[in-house]
């Protein structure tokens, strides 16, 4: 399967949008890795992801958690965009 994202490609990021789940979004960790993920759902104390690539899912912690945001558009290599 194909990444979803692919190189050479821009996301347009949207922070003041709160993620709703099913919204693909930017994970930002505490530790500085940074992921795009499907959110499923956002509980008091654990956010669980699903990947876009490969389907599995990923349940983490709050605290780990520096920031999450909404993926407005992806646009690929060469789009007006990136001009």
């Amino acid at each position: 399967m194909r990444p979803r994202i692919k190189p050479g490609e821009y996301l347009a990021i949207e922070p003041s949008i709160e993620a709703q789940p099913g919204d693909d979004v930017v994970v930002i960790f505490t530790d500085g890795r940074k992921m795009v993920k499907e959110l499923v759902f956002i509980r008091q104390d654990e956010v669980e992801f699903h990947s876009i690539n490969d389907g599995s899912r990923m349940t983490v912690p709050t605290r780990l958690i520096q920031a999450i945001h909404r993926v407005g558009g992806i646009y690929p290599r060469g789009s007006a965009f990136q001009r």
